[in-house]
């Protein structure tokens, strides 16, 4: 596999070195819209710019979504924050894979090919409060809470801090795939040689970054740190799902 990052035109999914994707972005003749392109004029504009940027990262992808959606968002937190809504049964469990559905196309480009992943991607997951099945009261815990269903039943139970950060990492690297695997269908590139190449150089790297945590203590620290602040950061929301979403819970085990 070549050692050089290919770039790509998320316009009409062109794929190919860094002076090559200039070239194309330069023609006085644009290029065609791929029909299974589903990102608007802005997005690819956007998208195809940052692309180059050095630090390339998904660090601040939410001040970057358009004002439309930020307005449906706030719209939609007034709603949950000012109705009784009758969901219960639609929190994740723990053992299950998160909800991605508020993360849209836009983003899901985005995070498919930044640098800095599994801790921005982690925020934005759980943004979605149908995630917010884990509560960490704060650094120094050797345990949080998670959410189950066992049975029918749907319980809290204590849990090991590094269980908790594990499962995190995993279903971080299964995420980033699937969002992945997602963009070559959007595109209809299956076939395509190149563009196969890009998304299997940024699968090698998603993977990579696993296996540093995996097997690097220093890593495994400075991640269980980060990953441990963010699940602090919205214990305020795993708390209201448990008190408000959340009827008969059984606690069991001592926190």
């Amino acid at each position: 596999m070549s050692t050089k990052k290919n770039y790509c035109c998320f316009k009409c999914g062109y794929v190919s070195q860094k002076s090559n994707v200039l070239n194309h972005f330069k023609r006085k003749k644009g290029c065609s819209r791929s029909p299974n392109c589903k990102y608007s004029d802005e997005d690819i504009e956007y998208l195809n710019k940052h692309q180059f940027d050095k630090n390339f990262s998904a660090t601040n992808i939410a001040q970057n979504i358009s004002i439309e959606n930020q307005n449906i968002n706030n719209i939609t937190n007034n709603i949950t924050n000012n109705i009784t809504i009758n969901f219960p049964d639609k929190l994740i469990s723990f053992d299950e894979d998160w909800d991605l559905g508020l993360i849209n196309g836009r983003e899901k480009m985005y995070f498919g090919f930044a640098n800095q992943i599994y801790s921005p991607l982690l925020k934005m997951i759980l943004d979605n409060e149908l995630n917010n099945n884990v509560i960490i009261e704060n650094q120094h815990n050797q345990k949080g809470l998670v959410f189950k269903k066992l049975n029918h039943e749907k319980i809290y139970e204590a849990c090991d801090i590094n269980i908790i950060i594990d499962d995190a990492m995993c279903k971080l690297n299964k995420s980033l795939h699937n969002m992945l695997d997602n963009i070559l269908i959007d595109f209809s590139k299956q076939g395509d040689k190149l563009f196969n190449s890009r998304i299997n150089e940024q699968k090698d790297f998603i993977n990579q970054k696993l296996s540093e945590y995996q097997n690097n203590k220093e890593t495994q620290n400075k991640i269980r740190n980060l990953i441990v602040d963010i699940f602090v950061n919205k214990k305020e929301i795993a708390i209201t799902n448990q008190k408000n979403l959340l009827k008969d819970i059984e606690i069991s085990n001592e926190y």
